[in-house]
């Protein structure tokens, strides 16, 4: 399953059929979906998985501005709504916090 992940992180833009993926990892689309039931996921929560932490490392980690964040992890129609869901604040409130946590670390 991190075959994937790294995938769908590489490419959070492209919208891929069930078996494209299943190919792209080498298995059927049944094993692929048998698999990821085995532990509890399902293709949208790997597609969802790797937006939020491309996001949230791009809104960490640079100045991108937040629209255009939301359109590089692959987010359309109401972004921040699902960026909220998954990790909690906003994306504008999640950038604030990991600065401040990253000015506390610096000066420690």
């Amino acid at each position: 399953m991190a075959q994937l992940f790294a995938e769908q992180l590489g490419a959070p833009t492209r919208r891929h059929s069930t078996a494209d993926i299943a190919r792209a990892v080498g298995l059927s689309l049944r094993t692929l979906q048998l698999r990821l039931a085995e532990v509890g996921w399902t293709l949208g929560d790997i597609v969802a998985s790797a937006r939020v932490h491309l996001a949230t490392r791009l809104l960490a980690e640079t100045d991108t501005p937040l629209a255009l964040v939301g359109l590089l992890a692959g987010y359309s129609g109401q972004p921040q709504r699902a960026f909220r869901a998954a990790v909690g604040p906003t994306p504008a409130g999640y950038r604030r916090l990991a600065t401040r946590r990253e000015e506390v670390r610096l000066s420690a």
